[in-house]
């Protein structure tokens, strides 16, 4: 079996956990803003293939000596690189250091790599040359406290392009971080999905995505390990088929997705046909603050603007208008809300069940679990059954502002 790290965000690691298990990988164990685990190719398939919180897959080559750049560069050149590259073949190098005395910057890292590889492989003329885009190797050193392991990257552009986010908004949530906070959620196909306030609609895709079992890399045609010497294409294509095979097509509970800004609902639109889930959710120009449940229960999702990336003039008291809608207009529900905005999620004056801590590119963010305590019935989100987009007046605004 062969050793694996799967790179994720801070917080999602036991999320990410989860996801390799029940791909079948082995002797799993979450790390800092990542998981280590075993298993064969046909695990590292699945995993670029299939998984949602991961960003990168890496497989373990060896381990040595670290206590110096001369250590670091006989235990980079140590290892049989002629087994896996070519001679005049390309390679790319990455590194991340820490914890090492000598590691000023992680740039000595990566350019010991690069010689050692360069120089365990030279014959004359003949030498392996540096590439960015797609090369024949993307390999990965990694120091801590004076040992170091040199890893390849076998998911080559980072797990998070799905493909499908044509157009966005301002301060995006991540992907990775959506489909993560949907699974810390508890979120399934027989729960009733609202994103009050979707932008782009990453949310709603990711939910659809994982409602129906639609692997999260489905409409990606390369990844980095197809360019090693034993990728085995056969093997892919059996995983591949196997993945879709496992798409469920019968009925999902209803995700819907709304948003005050018109030019949200355009770009979510968008993206969501290109992900071809039109027919999978709801879009709805419309203001949270005066819509209601759709439903007796369900799961309310909401990533609110938060004045780190975006200015909101109300601050704190925006969000307890938040606070006030939720309790009044969606008892009987849950309510997810993820922000970087502190003051404001205290504001909404509404107890968590849970407050679990995230990573939102760099900016420290809390995702807070509200149980919305069930009372009086409210008024439904009205929508056409014969159209993939409602708006007010039943008609999606196309026009450019």
């Amino acid at each position: 079996m062969e050793k694996y790290l799967i790179k994720t965000f801070t917080g999602l690691e036991q999320v990410l956990a989860n996801e390799l298990t029940a791909l079948g990988a082995e002797n799993v164990k979450a790390v800092s803003r990542g998981v280590l685990c075993e298993g064969s190719d046909r695990l590292m398939y699945r995993a670029n293939l299939e998984l949602r919180t991961g960003l990168r897959v890496y497989k373990h080559l060896a381990d040595f000596d670290a206590s110096s750049p001369d250590a670091l560069y006989y235990g980079i050149g140590d290892f049989d690189w002629e087994s896996i590259l070519p001679r005049n073949g390309t390679f790319w190098v990455t590194s991340t250091a820490n914890r090492t005395e000598w590691v000023l910057n992680t740039m000595i890292v990566t350019l010991k790599t690069k010689d050692a590889i360069v120089d365990k492989l030279r014959v004359g003329e003949t030498r392996p040359n540096i590439e960015r885009d797609r090369p024949d190797l993307r390999v990965h050193t990694y120091v801590h406290d004076g040992q170091g392991s040199v890893w390849l990257d076998s998911t080559g552009d980072p797990l998070f392009k799905r493909g499908y986010r044509l157009r966005t908004l301002e301060a995006p949530i991540n992907e990775v971080l959506a489909a993560g906070i949907l699974s810390i959620a508890e979120y399934s196909a027989a729960t009733p999905l609202v994103d009050p306030m979707c932008g782009s609609g990453t949310f709603l895709i990711e939910a659809a995505r994982m409602a129906m079992n639609i692997p999260s890399q489905n409409e990606r045609q390369f990844f980095a390990f197809m360019n090693w010497p034993d990728f085995d294409a056969k093997r892919w294509q059996v995983v591949r088929q196997q993945a879709l095979s496992r798409v469920h097509r019968g009925q999902i509970a209803p995700i819907i997705g709304s948003d005050l800004e018109r030019r949200a609902i355009r770009y979510a639109d968008r993206n969501i046909h290109q992900s071809g889930l039109s027919k999978r959710i709801e879009l709805h120009e419309a203001d949270f603050f005066k819509v209601s449940a759709p439903f007796e229960k369900g799961k309310l999702i909401m990533n609110p603007p938060y004045d780190e990336r975006l200015s909101i003039e109300r601050g704190a008291a925006w969000y307890g208008d938040i606070g006030h809608a939720l309790k009044h207009y969606w008892s009987g529900w849950e309510a997810n809300v993820v922000s970087g905005f502190m003051d404001g999620l205290y504001s909404l004056k509404l107890t968590p069940k849970r407050k679990i801590p995230l990573d939102n590119g760099g900016i420290p963010v809390e995702l807070w679990r509200i149980p919305l305590y069930a009372g009086s019935k409210f008024d439904t989100l009205q929508s056409e059954p014969d159209s993939d987009v409602v708006t007010e007046d039943n008609t999606f605004h196309s026009e450019e502002d």
